[in-house]
Parts: structure tokens; C-alpha cells; sequence
């Protein structure tokens, strides 16, 4: 009996063990059940004060917004066909721009901000990219500029990096390289410590890395969003009609 009893509590424990801490959801609203929380008695600087330890990071492609191209909508397609495609990817960037995922999208964000959250994002778009992803976020009315500053724009390097990421106005492009690891030396190299970091991205294995690379590295609380939305579309349709119009066919 102690032995079947022992088991149990040996199987239970490791089923405990392996759960995930990453919680779905369809909407990205969900991150207002983690954020608002209001107390009475603190006046509104000192909430603002306390929310800047919390920091909420978003990525960008299917999470923020999803390309758009005329009445064409374009995802992001390097997951997909990197590194066959990835020049003219490079080269769709610049003759699209973003439609917001939800109509709460924007206003979110924005919200948080004007609470005085840590809002950044964190792309695995390549630090080359930089100057139409800017205009993409622009494009939406989003600015990251003042998220982290006055911090200056630098490289992101580390053991674990086989490319050089960046950090840019708010936005941390990763170069195609596993997020948890650079978002994690990025904490490290500017000596960041939040109380609380909450990520989305609407790919698995991002929300999972980052969630496991804040464990290692002791945050108190974190809360990983696998952002599950989708907009229904024919990938092949779509990125037909995105090479005629960006090569004139």
C-alpha cells in the first residue's frame, strides 16, 4: 500500500512538473485580466510607478497585425520558407503594411502604455528589417520609442547567438534565433530585473521558450500568452497575388 501510495505521489508530482505555464486565448484582451488592477489608495503616479515593473512584450506578425497588401492579406512567411524565399520577403516588406489583428489591438497597447506599463516587442524579424517594421508599427499609430528610455539602441549578443539581434526603440529583433534566449540576455546585458513579465506570440514554441527562459531567469511572475487567433485566408491565393503586385505579373 505505501508503495502504491508512493507511486501516486510520484506520478502526480511529475504531471505537475510538466505542465505548461503558457495559457491560450483567441483574443489578446486576455492580458487585461493581468493588468488594471487598480488599488484605491495609490494615487496615479504611484500605480504608474509600480506598473513599470511589469513588463509586457509583444510580437509583431499574427499577434500584433497580419500584412496587408491592397484587399490581399499577407502572414509572415519566413516560419514558413525561410531561407528559400526569404529575399523576396525582404523585399514584400516594404510594398505592405499592417492591419491589426482585433479592433481592441491598438487601444490595448496604447492603453498600457498610458498606465505606465513596460510595453516592448519582440520580433523574429532581422535587425536589417528595421526600417519598415517601424514604418509598419507607425502605420497602426504604435511608437515603442519611450518604453525603455533614454535606453540607446545596441546589439544584443551572447554565447548562445549565432547572429548578432538588436535592440531598437522598443522593439527586440531577434534575428530569426530562439526568443527566450535573446529577450533573456537582453534582460541581462542592461542589468533588467522586472517583477513581472507577460508575453503573446501566436506561435507555441515562442510562447514556451520565452516562458522557459524567464524561469531560469528568476522572474518573479510570468505569464506566456499563446495568442491563438487566426484570420481564415488561402496562404497560396494570397501570396500569389502579393508577388503580382509586388513584381508587376
Amino acid at each position: 500500500m505505501y508503495r502504491l501510495k508512493l507511486t501516486i505521489f510520484t506520478a502526480l508530482i511529475l504531471t505537475l512538473s510538466l505542465q505548461s505555464d503558457v495559457i491560450q486565448s483567441e483574443t489578446i484582451a486576455i492580458i487585461k485580466e493581468h493588468c488594471f488592477k487598480h488599488d484605491a489608495t495609490q494615487n496615479i503616479d504611484a500605480q504608474k510607478a509600480d506598473n513599470k515593473n511589469t513588463f509586457i512584450v509583444f510580437d509583431i506578425d499574427h499577434t500584433i497585425g497580419l500584412w496587408v497588401m491592397k484587399k490581399s492579406l499577407m502572414p509572415w512567411f519566413t516560419h514558413v520558407f525561410y531561407p528559400s524565399w526569404n529575399s523576396i520577403l525582404d523585399r514584400l516588406q516594404h510594398t505592405v503594411k499592417l492591419h491589426p489583428m482585433e479592433d481592441c489591438t491598438v487601444p490595448l497597447i496604447q492603453q498600457l502604455q498610458q498606465e505606465g506599463f513596460t510595453v516592448l516587442v519582440l520580433t523574429a524579424r532581422a535587425p536589417y528589417v528595421a526600417p519598415s517594421t517601424f514604418d509598419h508599427l507607425h502605420g497602426l499609430t504604435l511608437d515603442f520609442s519611450a518604453s525603455l528610455s533614454p535606453m540607446e539602441d545596441h546589439i544584443i549578443k551572447g554565447p548562445e547567438l549565432n547572429k548578432s539581434a538588436m535592440y531598437k526603440n522598443g522593439v527586440i529583433f531577434c534575428h530569426q534565433q530562439d526568443k527566450g534566449v535573446v529577450l533573456a540576455q537582453f534582460l541581462h546585458q542592461n542589468n533588467l530585473n522586472p517583477e513581472c513579465l507577460i508575453f503573446a506570440d501566436d506561435l507555441l514554441e515562442n510562447a514556451k521558450a520565452v516562458d522557459n527562459a524567464m524561469k531560469k531567469a528568476k522572474i518573479k511572475k510570468r505569464i506566456a500568452v499563446h495568442y491563438t487567433r487566426k484570420k481564415t485566408f488561402n496562404h497560396y491565393t494570397h501570396f500569389r497575388d502579393s508577388l503580382k503586385v509586388l513584381f508587376g505579373a
